[in-house]
């Protein structure tokens, strides 16, 4: 293995905290489960995918 490379826990850390940002899923449960409307306008709006 190369010395600069990444583990394999290490790639898949990383990969899981990307996805979990992604996902915005996650903070809607710390508001009862609902993210504002002029939030998620927001977010759509300068979001790249």
């Amino acid at each position: 293995m190369d010395q600069h490379a990444f583990s394999t826990a290490e790639r898949d850390a990383v990969y899981r905290v990307i996805a979990e940002r992604r996902d915005l899923r996650h903070f809607s449960s710390r508001r009862g489960g609902a993210v504002a409307r002029p939030l998620r306008e927001l977010l759509s709006e300068n979001s790249w995918g």
